[in-house]
C-alpha cells in the first residue's frame, strides 16, 4: 500500500497507483531510480557496466537527473507564474503610487479644515490622528472589497498553482498590509505638514 503519486507530472493531480510484480505484468521497458551523490555521467557509466554484466542485450537510455525531470514537468507553469508574478509586483507598485497620490491630494485639500481645528484649540497630534484614522477606515473598506474580488478571481488561476492555495493567506495579508502602510503615509505626511502651517495662512482664501 502506497500513497497517491504524481505518475505523469507534478502539474497533474496525484492519483492512486497499483504496483504489480514484473513477472505478472511484464513491459518492454523499465524505469530505474538510482540515488547517488556523484555526477550523472559517473552513475550512467557504472549502471551500464552492471547491466552488461547481468545481460549484454539490455540497453540503458534516456538517463536524466530528478531535477531535470521536475524542471521539464513544471517548466512551463513556472515560467508563466514568473511572468504573472512580475506583473503582480508592477500592479502592486502602481496601486501603491495611485493610492498615495489620491489620498495625499485629498488630505492636502483639508488644509483649511485642519487650520480651523488648530485655531479652535485642537492639538496637532489629535488632528493628525483623526485624519489618519479616517483615511485608514476608507482604505480598509476598499481593501476588504478588493480581497473579495481577488478571492473570486483567483479561482481562475488554480490550475497554474502547485501546492499553493488560490486564497493564500500570507499573500493577501502582505498585499493588504503594504497598501494600508502606503495609505497611512499618504495621510500622515500632508496632515503633519498642514498642522505646521499657521492657522492664519491656512485660512487665507486662495
Amino acid at each position: 500500500m502506497v500513497n497517491s503519486v504524481h505518475d505523469t507530472g507534478l502539474d497533474e493531480r496525484a492519483s492512486g497507483i497499483i504496483y504489480t510484480p514484473f513477472d505478472q505484468a511484464p513491459l518492454s521497458w523499465m524505469a530505474v531510480a538510482i540515488k547517488a551523490t556523484v555526477p550523472l555521467e559517473q552513475v550512467t557509466s557504472s549502471a551500464r557496466r552492471e547491466l552488461a554484466a547481468f545481460d549484454k542485450q539490455l540497453a540503458l537510455s534516456n538517463e536524466q537527473t530528478l531535477s531535470a525531470i521536475i524542471e521539464r514537468s513544471i517548466g512551463q507553469e513556472r515560467f508563466t507564474l514568473l511572468v504573472l508574478g512580475n506583473f503582480a509586483i508592477v500592479a502592486l507598485l502602481l496601486a501603491a503610487v495611485g493610492v498615495y497620490g489620491v489620498i495625499a491630494y485629498f488630505v492636502a485639500q483639508r488644509s483649511q479644515e485642519i487650520g480651523i481645528r488648530i485655531a479652535l484649540g485642537a492639538q496637532r497630534g489629535d488632528v493628525v490622528r483623526l485624519v489618519t484614522r479616517n483615511v485608514l477606515a476608507s482604505a480598509g473598506a476598499g481593501i476588504v472589497l478588493g480581497l473579495v474580488v481577488s478571492a473570486a478571481g483567483s479561482r481562475l488561476m488554480s490550475r497554474l498553482l502547485y501546492e499553493v492555495q488560490p486564497t493564500d493567506v500570507v499573500t493577501y495579508a502582505s498585499g493588504s498590509f503594504a497598501l494600508l502602510l502606503v495609505a497611512a503615509l499618504a495621510a500622515l505626511v500632508p496632515a503633519t505638514r498642514a498642522t505646521r502651517v499657521s492657522p492664519a495662512v491656512a485660512l487665507k482664501p486662495d
